[in-house]
């Protein structure tokens, strides 16, 4: 059966399934809690439920049967999975039903948002089968699009000059001058909103992906259409007002309270536009079909309904809190942080059911490398040690502030302390190729060795990575035998596919910074996904990517 981790994983994973995998494995309690598709009455319950051991998973099916039929039912005494009477007869749910945990239930059988006997809104209504959940879906989708017709249109132009003009002069200027550029389609506002510190790290990928070769005709109609993309969405913003609360010294929270944003226009044109939009990004990257861009068409049609508002205070009803952004100071002035703006979501969700540790109290120094392969050494030594602080110092600013704040809890949430106890480090030598203020590391030879192996102790396992490739020696004591295996990502994956996406090109990306040398994990994931989206549009155009993905799919 699928890893029930997986699932939660996904942000697509319904509140039935939710409710299944609760039931399953209430050791995943927390996890589920902070799935964004987790409704109220589930995370009352989950909330509720005894302290369950952090051992490792094993899926489960539940024990109970589902009734083909919904059969009244009177209320269930309490027991797992089931609510107080009280709840059942107080708690603004539909008598007479089968529900989810947080209302009474027929064991085992949930019903869907909508159906009698689902949750009431806070409002006291019953939530539509297709209304509010979609529309807000379909804003976010506009809002993922617009950003990227922003970056379309103002590339890494735009970045280098967004971070020569300095930040705001206050964490709040920063998370409204954010929205400001978002809305009124400035890219240079956008980018000069955001943390330098981490816009850089995708400097090197993004001028790759700029060098990509389109025809004079492909370019003068991407930018036709990024124009009337633009031109059929109207954004208005009104009222903005924030809070702010310090994390650290330099890093603070700052919290829309009240304000609207306003998305309108034409509705089929808004559509048409999207997919106009989608289509022609498609055919430069291979990466959509003709029958998915019809479902994609269909699902806007029927959902979009303009003009769609967002409001701050209504907002922060329906989260049960505000919603937030946090900003740093780097350069003297202030910045949004997208990396610690999505871990604060996640570590604030976590924390209204009290599942996670304190933060982090302040910032680790960091210590820089005299050369890059001086600094992957450090990290794969700070790695093995297990300190979360050790790990952090030998990261750029934006990774090491990430993992100095939120490291602690995550750390704790993982329950990964010690997890290398009796793993040594035998050697890390790594060669690059400098590229000024970035360089390309390739590892090779990083060995490490586990002498007390096993359940018992009495084994040894020896791994060497180099290249893309793994040797493991594995010596059992009880057979006095040693056995070795070796495999390389090419034996994984098709030989020709590895090589036309580009995969034998990954390296692992260091930094400078100061006078310094940092690895940067962001970069080299950037640096990845420049590689095989440069590759796969390359193919597209030469009329070759559906060839190798058949050679994929054939494999």
């Amino acid at each position: 059966m699928t890893d029930p981790r997986l699932e939660l994983g996904d942000p697509a994973t319904s509140a039935q399934r939710l409710f299944e995998l609760a039931q399953s494995n209430p050791e995943l309690g927390p996890q589920i809690a902070a799935h964004p598709n987790a409704y109220p009455g589930l995370r009352e319950w989950l909330a509720q439920q005894p302290a369950q051991p952090t051992a490792p998973l094993a899926y489960t099916q539940p024990t109970q049967q589902l009734p083909q039929q919904m059969p009244q039912q009177q209320p269930q005494q309490p027991g797992y999975g089931q609510a107080p009477a009280d709840a059942w007869q107080n708690g603004g749910y539909a008598a007479g039903y089968p529900a989810y945990p947080g209302a009474p239930d027929t064991p085992g059988y949930p019903v869907g948002p909508g159906a009698p006997g689902a949750p009431v809104h806070p409002g006291g209504q019953v939530p539509p089968t297709g209304g509010g959940g979609s529309r807000k879906a379909l804003f976010i989708v506009l809002a993922a699009v617009l950003v990227v017709a922003l970056l379309v249109t103002g590339g890494i132009v735009w970045w280098a000059l967004a971070s020569k003009l300095g930040g705001s002069g206050s964490p709040e200027a920063a998370a409204t001058k954010l929205i400001d550029g978002a809305a009124s389609f400035d890219p240079l506002t956008l980018y000069g909103s955001l943390a330098p510190s981490e816009i850089s790290g995708f400097t090197a990928s993004t001028e790759r992906l700029m060098e990509i070769e389109i025809s004079p005709d492909q370019e003068e109609s991407l930018r036709q259409t990024v124009d009337r993309l633009k031109n059929a969405v109207s954004i208005e913003v009104e009222g903005i007002q924030t809070e702010t609360e310090e994390i650290v010294e330099g890093v603070e929270r700052v919290f829309y309270i009240d304000g609207t944003i306003t998305l309108d226009g034409d509705e089929d044109e808004v559509v048409d536009a999207l997919m106009e939009f989608y289509a022609l990004s498609g055919d430069l990257t291979g990466s959509s079909s003709r029958d998915y861009r019809d479902y994609l068409e269909e699902g806007l049609r029927d959902e979009i309904d303009l003009p769609y508002v967002i409001d701050f205070a209504e907002l922060e009803r329906d989260l049960d809190g505000p919603l937030a952004v946090v900003a740093v100071h780097e350069n003297g002035g202030w910045y949004v942080s997208p990396m610690l703006s999505i871990a604060d979501a996640w570590y604030r969700d976590m924390e209204k059911y009290d599942y996670v540790g304190d933060l982090g109290s302040r910032i680790v120094e960091g210590e820089p490398s005299g050369s890059p392969e001086e600094a992957g050494s450090a990290l794969a030594d700070a790695v093995v040690s297990g300190d979360f602080e050790d790990i952090a110092a030998r990261l750029p600013l934006a990774e090491r502030r990430l993992l100095s704040i939120y490291g602690p809890p995550l750390f704790e949430e993982m329950d990964i302390d010690g997890w290398n106890r009796g793993v040594d480090l035998e050697a890390a030598d790594f060669s690059a190729e400098n590229g000024g203020s970035t360089a390309r590391l390739n590892i090779e030879d990083l060995s490490l060795s586990i002498p007390e192996f096993g359940y018992y102790g009495d084994e040894e396992l020896n791994l060497k990575f180099y290249d893309h490739c793994l040797d493991v020696e594995y010596y059992d004591s009880y057979w006095d035998e040693t056995e070795r295996n070796s495999g390389c990502l090419d034996d994984l994956i098709p030989r020709k596919i590895y090589r036309e996406l580009g995969l034998d090109q990954m390296r692992i990306i260091a930094v400078k910074e100061g006078s310094g040398w940092f690895v940067s994990p962001i970069a080299t994931i950037a640096d990845i996904n420049a590689i095989v989206s440069t590759r796969m549009i390359e193919l597209s155009n030469e009329g070759r990517l559906e060839e190798l993905f058949d050679d994929l799919y054939a494999y």
